[in-house]
C-alpha cells in the first residue's frame, strides 16, 4: 500500500510542476509578446528602409543614354558552349481560316 501511495504522490508532484511550467511560461510570453513584436516590427522597418535606399541610390548610378533610345544588357553568360539553355526559339504564326 505505501509503494501505491508513493506513486501517486509521484505521479501528482509531475502533473502539478507541468501545469505550472505550462501556466509560467504562457505568463512570461503575454508579458514578452508585446515586446518580441515591437522588436520584429522596428527589424521590419529598418530592412524595408535599407532596400529602399539601396535601390534607390542603384537607379541615380545608371547612365541614360539619348530620349528616347532604348538599350538592352543581356547577362553574361558563364559558359562559352555556344547552346542557348532555354531551347530553340519557334516563332510561330496565327493561322486564320
Amino acid at each position: 500500500m505505501e509503494v501505491i501511495t508513493f506513486e501517486t504522490t509521484s505521479l501528482l508532484r509531475t502533473l502539478l510542476i507541468i501545469v505550472l511550467v505550462y501556466y509560467g511560461f504562457r505568463f512570461v510570453m503575454r508579458r514578452m509578446k508585446p515586446y518580441i513584436i515591437k522588436k520584429g516590427m522596428e527589424e521590419i522597418h529598418r530592412r524595408q528602409q535599407q532596400g529602399f535606399q539601396g535601390g534607390y541610390a542603384r537607379e541615380e548610378s545608371r547612365s541614360y543614354d539619348k530620349s528616347g533610345k532604348v538599350t538592352v544588357e543581356q547577362p553574361r553568360s558563364h559558359s562559352k558552349t555556344g547552346k542557348d539553355p532555354d531551347g530553340e526559339y519557334v516563332d510561330f504564326e496565327e493561322i486564320k481560316d
